[in-house]
């Protein structure tokens, strides 16, 4: 079956920006950071990283309640010990998009 052209230029202008497919993704309430290193390993030892899931999310409970005296969010150092952007670069090296949400 050949893919319909798009006919607006909205359409058109959002042709490549639009994913092929639903990212699949592991998504939890952010308990602690062996959690997600963990969750990491193992979904790329069962072949999950290879067929798609690639992406994990903190969702919530990742931060503490009290923004910093600039305003920005930080992370619970209890949680995450090694720090989000340490996190981060983790799943990036395991080949994964890490994601976070509050």
């Amino acid at each position: 079956m050949k893919p319909l052209a798009p006919k607006t230029l909205a359409a058109r202008s959002m042709a490549g920006l639009i994913a092929p497919s639903t990212p699949i993704c592991f998504n939890n309430w952010a308990r602690n950071e062996t959690l997600f290193t963990e969750t990491a390993q193992a979904m790329r030892k069962c072949g999950l990283l290879d067929v798609g899931y690639d992406r994990l999310t903190l969702d919530d409970c990742w931060m503490f309640h009290d923004r910093a005296d600039t305003g920005s969010l930080e992370w619970d150092t209890d949680k995450f010990p090694h720090g989000i952007p340490w996190l981060a670069e983790y799943m990036k090296n395991e080949g994964f998009i890490s994601e976070r949400t509050q």
